[in-house]
């Protein structure tokens, strides 16, 4: 999207800023992003999941807007959250195994933000955010320091990278802030915790890292509050992709493009915005450009996402968004959203299903052969998607010590 279209957009953003959005008087709004690794959209209480698994997350969805249809465009770490921090998709930022890095020459949104004079800080807790895989890139502060505590299939990281953040929330400079703040803990092996136990089948111990890490996501929110910003400061939430317990025959993730992967649950909360329900779809591309809107910045020409307009105080995205998937890791898959429709191209067998989401929700049935001119039309855009070529970028060595880390966390075989 140009400048021009975007710019009717950063009018808005600048006039709610005069209401309490976007700015407290000369002073951008600060902007957390808080991102949980590998959780499903349909686990989290306020997308109706039965058990008490986040009440911490419920309470901000009351006071967010909650997004009910919000999709990651892989279902693996590295290319999702490339994708949030460079508004690219995966075929424009080019990654699609470990080796791969984030390319340097890709603009990101620490890297923009601190061009606007924001102090800027990650803590992280996955082995693929190690520095030599360019993660960092604008972050003035970034804290890989859990990485340190042990192997993360039998260890817990949520409540360390939680002080750490809360630290620097006290101790930070006086200056507007980005905070990306990423829990690990939900990624397999999963571990029960005292106090959050459910059982001792695989989804109850995944349930038991949820309501772990949604604690001390408590704690972090609790520790805004206390700093008295919280209505100086955008909170997003959001899941890079889900996890898979035999729902389509599988395990864990990365494999596939069905719901229970690339749909992610997706908050937004903004001062003086009140609560709502989205109903649209939009992409992981399209939060950077967002929040940089409702910050009042200008929105980078690098960017390639859509802002989500903020419209009489509702979120309101365009009801045509198209959304692209794909995974290459230990698959060949590509995908495309719109509308009720979910198309899932398996490039290794020549397989190609259409999904009916408001008839078909867990993706049972191929509605091809009743729906031909979707079909074709869907197919067309996918074909027509991928003629641009992928983004070419280098790699890096991998040592054997993260080879066996990589292999524990069952990444290589």
């Amino acid at each position: 999207m140009s400048w021009k279209l975007r710019f009717p957009v950063f009018l808005l953003s600048a006039a709610l800023s005069l209401s309490g959005c976007g700015k407290t008087a000369d002073r951008p709004m600060n902007i957390l992003i808080i991102l949980v690794d590998t959780l499903r959209a349909d686990h989290v209480g306020s997308y109706g999941y039965a058990r008490s698994t986040t009440p911490h997350l419920d309470r901000l969805s009351e006071e967010s807007s909650v997004f009910d249809h919000a999709y990651s465009h892989s279902p693996w770490t590295m290319p999702s959250v490339a994708s949030l921090l460079t508004s690219l998709t995966p075929r424009d930022h080019g990654i699609t195994d470990w080796q791969q890095p984030l390319d340097e020459r890709f603009l990101t949104l620490a890297e923009w933000l601190s061009t606007k004079g924001y102090s800027t800080a990650a803590f992280v807790s996955h082995i693929i955010f190690r520095r030599k895989f360019h993660f960092d890139q604008g972050f003035r502060h970034y804290d890989q320091s859990v990485l340190r505590i042990g192997q993360s299939e039998s260890i817990s990281t949520s409540k360390e990278v939680t002080d750490l953040a809360v630290r620097w929330l006290r101790e930070r400079e006086d200056a507007p802030f980005f905070l990306w703040v990423h829990y690990f803990d939900p990624h397999s092996v999963y571990l029960s915790h005292e106090g959050f136990a459910f059982g001792d089948h695989p989804i109850d111990r995944y349930d038991s890292e949820i309501a772990f890490t949604d604690n001390q996501i408590g704690r972090l929110l609790d520790a805004v509050r206390e700093e008295g910003i919280l209505d100086d400061t955008i909170i997003l939430f959001v899941a890079d992709h889900g996890e898979e317990f035999l729902d389509h025959g599988g395990l864990e993730h990365s494999r596939t493009l069905f719901e229970e992967l690339i749909r992610v649950p997706l908050m937004i909360r903004v001062p003086g915005v009140s609560p709502d329900r989205i109903r649209e779809i939009v992409g992981m591309q399209d939060l950077a450009p967002t929040l940089l809107d409702l910050a009042g910045i200008e929105i980078p020409a690098e960017f390639r996402g859509e802002s989500i307009p903020l419209v009489d105080g509702r979120f309101q995205p365009g009801e045509d968004r198209t959304i692209f998937a794909e995974t290459l890791r230990f698959a060949d898959k590509r995908g495309i959203r719109t509308g009720r429709w979910k198309l899932i191209e398996d490039r290794e067998n020549g397989a190609v299903s259409l999904y009916d989401l408001e008839m078909d929700p867990g993706e049972s049935r191929d509605a091809a052969a009743d729906n031909p001119d979707v079909f074709r039309k869907m197919k067309g855009v996918l074909d027509g998607y991928y003629e641009v070529p992928r983004a070419s970028i280098g790699e890096v060595e991998l040592s054997e010590e993260l080879k066996n880390d990589l292999k524990s966390l069952g990444y290589l075989r």
